[in-house]
């Protein structure tokens, strides 16, 4: 498990870079991303807070796959 470790830190500092697009605030300075795991074949898990309310919960997914995707280019 610890060999996977880096690539979730990796993953979870990418992701938390994503801003909030009506807040201008990142996810990680807003606490939006719970947990990061990454799998044996290198599939990674971000978890974060459902917000069913906000309209714009689509437009961050997007950021938090293209982030992560970013990783692997």
């Amino acid at each position: 498990m610890k060999a996977r470790q880096p690539l979730a830190d990796a993953v979870r500092a990418a992701v938390g870079q994503v801003l909030d697009p009506e807040l201008h605030r990142s996810l990680d300075e807003l606490e939006m991303i719970r947990v990061v795991r990454a799998g044996l074949r290198g599939q990674v898990t971000a978890e974060r807070p459902p917000h069913s309310r906000c309209p714009l919960t689509d437009r961050i997914g997007a950021g938090i796959v293209s982030a992560a995707a970013g990783l692997a280019s």
